[in-house]
């Protein structure tokens, strides 16, 4: 009687298990979405800009791509028939888990390009506004907009980057568990 109410738990706490991570997964998607949604800025004159747009956008692939893979490896576990569709091994999670924690690096670098990138771009604008030939000024203040075009690109990706690391890093450990378990 003790072990069918065991496993009656077990397949109970599974299922709500797999309740979860279908929905984190569906999240992940929309996230996903919306990161690949966002509009790249365009070069600027600004090197501490372009090197902020250039991380976000490596940031971004990785946590796309880390994303990709995690959805793909959760299918293969949904779908596995053990000849056609085999389910991701242990080992191939733990390479995942890896690879999500190189992202808040990539992450963090963003944030702190963001920072040097914002000083430059304040730099820039209050130099256009001091610019007394009305070319010139025109000039800088459009290379200005194109300076905060790329910090508000930054301040839109950063929050998704964020909350697309946490959810992978909450699901693959939750699938590692289960897997290390036995369950």
């Amino acid at each position: 009687m003790k072990k069918v109410f065991m496993l009656a738990l077990a397949l109970l706490s599974m299922t709500f298990a797999s309740a979860q991570n279908d929905e984190a997964i569906k999240e992940s998607a929309e996230r996903v979405a919306k990161l690949l949604n966002l509009e790249v800025p365009k070069q600027t004159k600004l090197e501490a800009v372009n090197t902020f747009i250039a991380t976000v956008n490596d940031a971004t692939k990785q946590v796309t791509t880390n994303s990709q893979t995690m959805q793909d490896y959760y299918t293969r576990m949904q779908t596995a028939d053990g000849t056609n569709v085999l389910a991701p091994s242990l080992e191939e999670w733990q390479t995942l888990a890896s690879n999500i924690k190189e992202e808040k690096n990539l992450i963090e670098k963003a944030k702190t390009d963001g920072e040097e990138a914002g000083k430059a771009a304040v730099a820039l604008k209050d130099e256009a506004t001091n610019i007394s030939n009305p070319l010139k000024a025109a000039k800088a203040v459009k290379e200005a907009k194109n300076a905060m075009d790329a910090l508000n690109y930054g301040k839109q990706a950063i929050p998704l980057l964020g909350e697309e690391m946490v959810a992978q890093g909450k699901i693959v450990t939750s699938i590692i568990t289960s897997m290390s378990s036995g369950q």
